[in-house]
């Protein structure tokens, strides 16, 4: 599907991504209910987690995470119809500093993707709760995995991945 990458510049989405981090968001798929996304709203773009408004479908609540700063902005209502949901779907672990007043800015690209990588089907919780089971994992060619942390169950590819 279609993608698009966002640099995230607040703690508004906690543990998940940190400032400087390059977020995925996929521009075909739908958010469930709890998502991280990329909302953007009356031309500002903002990093939360999307709820649904069940008692009035045209509103939704963009909340800010706080499980890695309690100086996070409150949660806010906007109307449904008026914003764009992004489900983000993967997160590039980058530093990078963007200027302006928005929780996300697009970029074209991330300097990560110009390195020699290898993608990785995760088994257990091993690196809960950032990357959980069964996630499939882009990570920097690692000679020797014997010290690494999280438990890989096979690589799945060598090289530039085609995003």
């Amino acid at each position: 599907g279609s993608i698009a990458l966002y640099v995230v510049r607040g703690s508004t989405l906690g543990l998940l991504a940190l400032p400087g981090q390059v977020v995925i968001v996929s521009l075909d798929r739908e958010a469930a209910d709890g998502d991280p996304v990329v909302a953007l709203h009356q031309g500002k773009a903002f990093a939360r987690r999307f709820h649904r408004d069940r008692k009035d479908p045209s509103r939704t609540l963009l909340a800010a995470d706080f499980s890695g700063s309690e100086n996070v902005p409150p949660a806010m209502l906007v109307h449904t119809a008026t914003t764009r949901v992004m489900p983000i779907i993967g997160v590039f672990y980058d530093a990078q500093s963007i200027p302006g007043p928005d929780e996300a800015v697009a970029v074209d690209s991330t300097d990560i993707l110009s390195r020699k990588l290898a993608a990785a089907h995760i088994i257990e919780d091993s690196a809960y709760p950032v990357i959980r089971n069964d996630d499939i994992v882009l990570m920097e060619e690692i000679a020797d995995l014997s010290h690494t942390a999280v438990v890989v169950s096979r690589f799945i590819s060598w090289g530039h991945p085609a995003i």
